[in-house]
């Protein structure tokens, strides 16, 4: 079965869930190369891993704005998380209408599906809280990369 690549926003509360339940819930937004995110003028010559890095920002400006939401104030909880997970097409929804790359899963994924998993470091936890002062714009974590994390790590990242 034909699988694509979705980034799936979330944050520490929401990867001890994961851990929890074994799952990420239907309807969780996410982000993918879509023809939309494709067409932009950043996607321009963009082979397929440029792609995919574009529409994990997406997914980590998301990140950003379920922490402004959350009302987070540990500097150890003010980091962005997301998920790379496997979805077959068919359980993609919400196809991106406004051209920005993100979707809604239609299914749960379970556990074994993800991928691998991006985290913020701990000591970009003061950015991180910038800009969710700032009420979740990614300005003032536009140079900060996302670490990258095997599945195997989600308990000690959980934890």
């Amino acid at each position: 079965m034909a699988m694509v690549r979705a980034f799936v926003p979330t944050t520490l509360d929401g990867l001890r869930a994961l851990a929890s339940d074994g799952a990420v819930p239907a309807g969780s937004p996410a982000a993918l190369p879509t023809p939309g995110l494709r067409a932009l003028p950043a996607a321009a010559g963009a082979d397929a891993e440029e792609l995919d890095y574009l529409a994990l920002r997406v997914a980590a400006a998301e990140s950003l704005r379920l922490l402004a939401g959350s009302g987070a104030q540990r500097p150890a909880d003010l980091r962005r998380v997301v998920l790379a997970v496997d979805v077959p097409p068919s359980e993609v929804a919400e196809m991106d209408a406004a051209g920005t790359g993100r979707v809604r899963l239609a299914a749960p994924v379970p556990l074994g599906r993800v991928a691998a998993v991006f985290v913020d470091e701990p000591s970009a936890s003061a950015a991180v809280g910038d800009a969710v002062a700032a009420g979740g714009t990614p300005d003032a974590v536009a140079d900060v990369d996302l670490l990258w994390y095997a599945t195997q790590e989600i308990p000690d990242l959980a934890g």
